[in-house]
């Protein structure tokens, strides 16, 4: 396993990118005969694509360098790599961890002698996070789990090495892929989590607590698609229950088996509601899915390669 490429997204990363590329090849260099460096700017709005094109590296054959048409987070950008990528292994990388590139061999160990084609780095117990994220990510953690079938510690960690027959597959999951590393793990054969000594991640993040919301509920609905249906069955049980409670109540009632009943009856009434408006959510939730589902197909991530010429560099 000699030939590896490096997908290193990048954004809003001005002033680190400059640092992390250079580390990376200094140490692909040192640990591998055959390589190639992705870099992939996700519409950065600061100087980011500026410094990268920048670079003395910049010109070397074996570093790539596109630009996403507009942000879509880093796993879109992981995908757009793996698109243009040649392999036949892929590390997906972050620039906070670019010294880690080292432990790159052990990886590599770990997928041969496990027989692996996906190797997971766990960055549990090595980073500082807020509460707020650190409940988000246990929230997540255990959806991915679930989804996947295969449980780990850090299933959502950015640093993976993947066999690129689970990127040829990832290709065809339309707007999923935009949740690349629980589709892999779910993809792959035979996944393995590992962990590896990591730098200390700078203390500041792209997600605050409604973007980490959303990305719950984004994710439960490309995962999780038969939700509504599910919602759609209770809801008609609870409804078909209600009505048979209350109608027994009734009959009850005029026959004087039992007495009038306030707090039955709020309740009972309050219980239809409920179920008439989970059934409502149903139906406009499965309407909404599906147009999503038709949408998200076929939706592309766009990027442009940026050439460097030697003149360019100064």
């Amino acid at each position: 396993m000699n030939n590896i490429s490096v997908i290193l997204p990048l954004y809003n990363d001005a002033a680190i990118a400059e640092s992390a590329i250079s580390t990376i090849i200094s140490l692909l260099e040192q640990h591998l005969p055959l390589w190639e460096l992705v870099i992939v700017d996700d519409a950065s709005t600061d100087q980011t694509l500026a410094v990268i094109k920048a670079q003395r590296n910049a010109e070397r054959a074996n570093v790539r360098i596109f630009s996403m048409a507009r942000n879509r987070g880093q796993h879109a950008a992981f995908v757009v790599g793996c698109q243009m990528a040649k392999g036949p292994w892929y590390l997906t990388f972050d620039a906070d961890y670019a010294a880690a590139i080292a432990s790159l061999p052990s990886l590599v160990e770990t997928a041969a002698s496990h027989d692996s084609d996906l190797v997971s780095v766990s960055r549990a117990g090595q980073r500082k996070i807020p509460g707020y994220r650190r409940l988000g990510s246990i929230v997540l953690n255990a959806l991915v789990n679930r989804a996947t079938k295969k449980a780990m510690q850090d299933p959502l960690s950015p640093i993976k090495l993947v066999h690129q027959s689970i990127v040829h597959q990832c290709q065809h999951f339309g707007e999923k892929r935009r949740f690349l590393a629980p589709l892999a793990i779910s993809l792959a054969r035979n996944p393995i989590e590992t962990s590896i000594p990591l730098p200390q991640k700078r203390g500041r993040t792209h997600f605050d607590i409604y973007d980490l919301a959303r990305l719950t509920l984004d994710f439960m609905l490309n995962f999780f698609p038969r939700i509504f249906p599910r919602l759609l069955v209770w809801s008609l049980l609870g409804i078909v229950l209600s009505s048979l409670a209350g109608a027994g109540y009734l009959i009850m009632r005029i026959m004087g088996f039992i007495e009038a009943n306030v707090i039955f009856q709020v309740l009972d009434f309050a219980f239809l509601f409920m179920c008439l408006n989970a059934l409502s959510l149903a139906i406009i939730g499965e309407y909404h899915l599906r147009a999503y589902t038709l949408i998200s197909e076929s939706s592309p991530y766009e990027a442009t390669e940026i050439k460097i010429s030697p003149e360019v560099i100064s």
